[in-house]
């Protein structure tokens, strides 16, 4: 993602709002667990783990 006006840098941190809500959001997981059967919410669990571990530091 690559902004170059401030709009379009507003935009990006939306979406990066949006998606980091809805892979913390149990409402959001559930709604897609309902409509495909999958449950994701182990996998996020474990991709949210790796990411704080490996790009946060372990402190987040």
């Amino acid at each position: 993602m690559t902004a170059t006006k401030p709009a379009d840098l507003i935009d990006q941190m939306r979406h990066l709002e949006t998606l980091g809500w809805a892979f913390t959001h149990a409402e959001a997981r559930d709604a897609y667990r309902r409509a495909t059967g999958e449950d994701i919410t182990p996998s996020l669990d474990r991709y949210r783990g790796w990411l704080e571990e490996n790009l946060l530091g372990g402190d987040a």
